[in-house]
């Protein structure tokens, strides 16, 4: 079969694609730069405007520590899938007679997805910045919530920060996770024909394996920080946490939490084994117990 001829860019990123990031990222920040100063002005006529840029100070730094933070994982989960397989050629794509793209393609694609996801992440993350004051400058209320004995001042300054955190690692690792295997597929490194059992395995499946870890002990922590929420329950005849959300949602919630570091655990133990039987278990265990727990707090 001929070869299609395609373009050769070189070791550097082609400047059509430079120019796309750039396009995207200028369309995305062209309204929050439009807000930002139309509210600068209003803040500065009403002589509000060392609140405003207090605001803007802090927004800018979880911007930039979000941006870092993000990039920085994912690429180096990205640098570490290409060198546990350095001694293998980008096959999928040989496969198809794209060998002559092999040497940048797979580069330019993971920088444009590295940076696009970390762009949104570190915008996202902007509208947090009230959280963290708050979270850096709590006081006691002096009171007790009924069902957990925290007292009232956690559900304000603490809880939505954590609840954040945990929500934006889950998606860095699901992320991280699919970056690798991307590499990993195009690699070759999935290899189906040896059964289920078997399809990974090596430092390959160590990687998959360790995120795969993480990710299941992030999951449990939502689930944990989870059970706080029963007490904003609108389900029953009065807000709060009502007798379903006490002798069932709560057990729910405690339960799946264990499963799930449960299921963590089957990840680590699974470094020392060979084959993928492990993580398959629990896998498996885990959507047999959610299932049976959604139906049991319903």
């Amino acid at each position: 079969m001929k070869r299609a001829n395609l373009p050769d860019f070189g070791r550097r990123p082609p400047l059509f694609l430079l120019g796309a990031i750039a396009v995207l990222l200028i369309l995305a920040l062209s309204g929050t730069v439009l807000h930002l100063l139309t509210e600068s002005w209003w803040f500065d006529a009403v002589g509000y405007d060392p609140i405003f840029w207090t605001r803007i100070r802090w927004q800018a730094t979880i911007w930039v520590l979000a941006l870092g933070g993000y990039a920085a994982f994912l690429y180096a989960n990205y640098r570490l899938a290409l060198w546990l397989t350095r001694e293998s050629p980008w096959r999928l794509l040989e496969e198809r007679n794209l060998a002559a793209v092999a040497d940048y393609l797979p580069r330019y694609v993971a920088f444009a997805f590295i940076v696009l996801l970390s762009f949104n992440a570190a915008m996202s993350s902007v509208a947090a910045w009230d959280d963290i004051l708050k979270f850096l400058n709590p006081s006691q209320f002096g009171q007790l919530d009924p069902l957990f004995q925290q007292d009232i001042s956690f559900y304000v300054f603490r809880l939505p920060v954590y609840e954040g955190l945990q929500t934006a690692i889950v998606q860095l690792l699901i992320w991280a996770i699919v970056l690798s295997f991307g590499v990993y597929a195009l690699k070759g490194e999935l290899r189906p024909e040896r059964g289920w059992k078997y399809f990974l395995t090596g430092e390959v499946k160590g990687h998959l394996c360790g995120l795969l870890a993480l990710l299941a002990i992030a999951i449990a922590a939502g689930f944990f920080y989870g059970r706080y929420d029963l007490l904003f329950s609108a389900d029953g005849v009065v807000f709060g946490a009502g007798y379903t959300d006490v002798h069932a949602r709560l057990h729910a919630y405690w339960t799946m939490a264990f499963v799930t570091l449960a299921v963590a655990t089957l990840f680590i133990l699974s470094l020392w084994r060979s084959g993928f039987v492990l993580p398959m278990v629990g896998i498996i265990l885990y959507l047999v117990v959610l299932i049976y727990v959604v139906g049991l707090s319903k």
